[in-house]
């Protein structure tokens, strides 16, 4: 028996926004952070593109073209990546759509707003690759201290080997600090939660004597820190 054309379109559009509406109905808060323990994923998310991809969607959700587009890679690699992403539960299926041409796109979004890595059960190859990341943030924080010293015509001493150490400190506690926060939902965007993050694992470093005396030694903006802490 032949079905009518037109039976099978019915049908079949009713499944589509079905799932549509399922997925509108789903889960649509974000846990606030997930810290990320396993060293086989810690290494899959050491890839810059993975990172980005991650950054991306943390902000909208985004489907495979979009993301195509967006970055300049071929669909096959933006597919390969978001596979991983999903499979390790970084990233998944906020919502399904269907386009004008009757193509069911997929938009994918981060299961979390941030994600931190253990820093101490990262395969030691792969530490050095976070640690250059921290070292660079890390900078960025010491640049303000250097801005309000030089109106004092004076400049903090920071050698390499310092920088290094308290970066691999504050890789340490950013995971402490992201197990605090990992059940909690947050409705702060990346940037400010990534800050505040990072806030909370320098106040935790900071408790540390030979870097409490550090900041001491920073001038006026260290010592403000230090007393806003009560250190």
């Amino acid at each position: 028996m032949r079905i009518p054309v037109n039976t099978v379109v019915i049908g079949w559009t009713s499944m589509m926004e079905s799932q549509l509406e399922k997925s509108e109905t789903g889960p649509t808060k974000k846990k606030a952070v997930i810290v990320i323990r396993d060293p086989e994923t810690i290494h899959m998310m050491s890839d810059s593109m993975r990172k980005e991809i991650h950054r991306i969607l943390s902000m909208k959700p985004m489907t495979e073209t979009e993301l195509s587009e967006l970055l300049g890679i071929t669909k096959a690699s933006v597919g390969y990546h978001l596979k991983l992403l999903k499979e390790a539960g970084i990233i998944r299926v906020e919502r399904t759509a269907v386009e004008e041409h009757g193509i069911l796109q997929k938009f994918y979004e981060t299961t979390s707003v941030h994600f931190v890595i253990d820093y101490e059960k990262a395969p030691l190859m792969i530490r050095k690759h976070y640690l250059d990341v921290h070292m660079e943030r890390l900078r960025g924080i010491l640049g303000l201290f250097q801005m309000v010293q030089k109106r004092g015509k004076r400049y903090i001493p920071i050698k390499s080997d310092m920088v290094e150490e308290l970066a691999e400190d504050i890789a340490k506690f950013i995971a402490v600090v992201g197990a605090e926060h990992e059940n909690e939902e947050t409705e702060l965007d990346r940037e400010t939660y990534l800050t505040v993050l990072y806030g909370e694992a320098l106040a935790k470093v900071a408790e540390n004597d030979r870097w409490r005396k550090f900041f001491k030694e920073t001038g006026p903006l260290g010592e403000f820190i230090l007393s806003r802490l009560r250190l």
